[in-house]
């Protein structure tokens, strides 16, 4: 009796192994790499038709070091981008089945800009030391939809969302020489034409500008995915 129990278990227990065949996928999204942007998704399935999604996107550092002919000075730009982005998705005809998806998600957004010239420029004869670093940092809410299209292992899928995005305006400028030290409330739409921006702070200490306020904007993602199951 004992061991028929143990073999009813046990095709039981295999049958259910079977009627799974994947438990999620990984994926890249394509089109970004044209942007020096990697791209992956990790897609873990709760049941048939509903998973839970974490994607996580590095732009590579974009670097320029340029000369300039009328001074020895050398100037340096750099552009970094990292975002980490979790959601849910909902497939009517299952996740393992050619189907359109729904879904959910939330995302957290660094892009960091630092620009550095340093140097002698002969026309001025002045001694050139500046820096500048602007970042745009916060988290965005919204919804996305999209179709997935199945070949065996693999999967191929085109997915479009729009949300809204509650970002923080950063930025730090160095100056050769020494202000008076300050702090103050500005509200920044005396200068930029755009209703959803909020009031800020201005701070100069130690050689440093800081300018730093919020804002929303309408937060807009696309992508084609190519990916494999596991």
């Amino acid at each position: 009796m004992k061991y028929k129990l143990f073999i009813i278990l046990l095709i039981t227990f295999g049958i259910s192994i079977n009627s799974k065949a994947f438990d999620g996928s990984i994926s890249l999204n394509c089109p970004a790499l044209l942007l020096t942007n990697i791209s992956l998704k990790g897609e873990y399935a709760i049941n048939e038709k509903m998973t839970i999604n974490l994607g996580i996107s590095y732009k590579a550092p974009f670097k320029i070091l340029t000369s300039s002919s009328s001074s020895d000075s050398s100037i340096f730009l750099n552009i970094q981008r990292f975002t980490i982005t979790p959601e849910i998705r909902f497939y009517p005809k299952g996740f393992l089945n050619n189907s359109i998806f729904y879904g959910i998600y939330l995302r957290y957004n660094i892009l960091l800009t630092q620009y550095y010239t340093k140097g002698l420029d002969y026309l001025s004869g002045l001694t050139i030391d500046e820096y500048y670093m602007q970042k745009i940092y916060g988290p965005s809410i919204g919804l996305l939809a999209g179709y997935k299209i199945n070949f065996k292992n693999y999967f191929i899928e085109a997915f479009g969302g729009i949300g809204l995005a509650y970002n923080t305006y950063y930025e730090k400028l160095y100056f050769m020489s020494k202000y008076a030290e300050y702090t103050e409330v500005f509200d920044p739409k005396e200068n930029i034409n755009y209703p959803l921006l909020f009031k800020g702070t201005q701070t100069v200490k130690d050689n440093n500008m800081i300018t730093k306020f919020p804002f929303i904007i309408p937060a807009l993602r696309f992508g084609i995915n190519i990916g494999f199951y596991y």
